[in-house]
């Protein structure tokens, strides 16, 4: 499977129970040694990465992202139309392994999240 627009080339159909469980156990070795927002990050890349759907990988990553989040009493994050494109350069430096970048990238998000709902 391709995904339009993209040049990421998702695992083979073969491997995603293997890779899911994967994401599972580093959720549970994970959640208690990285910062919730970090957490919420990769869980949400990981997922996406994996990419197990035809449609609505996306949604359902921010899903677990928001999951995360919620848990530790944060808010949800959500992308607006405005920062789609932000949203998919974070994407990008996640799948070039560029971790640090990447939860920075969906830290902007959040921020301009929160000053849009302060306005």
């Amino acid at each position: 499977m391709k995904i339009e627009g993209s040049d990421f080339t998702p695992p083979d159909e073969k491997d995603v129970p293997k890779l899911l469980k994967e994401m599972i156990a580093f959720y549970s070795q994970n959640k208690n040694k990285l910062h919730t927002f970090v957490m919420a990050c990769l869980i949400h890349a990981k997922f996406v990465e994996i990419h197990p759907f035809e449609d609505g990988n996306g949604r359902t990553g921010r899903a677990l992202m928001n999951w995360v989040l919620m848990r530790a009493g944060y808010p949800k994050l959500y992308v607006p139309v405005k920062n789609r494109q932000q949203y998919y350069e974070g994407i990008d430096l996640h799948n070039e392994k560029r971790y640090k970048e990447y939860c920075n990238k969906m830290f902007e998000i959040m921020v301009d999240q929160i000053n849009l709902s302060t306005k």
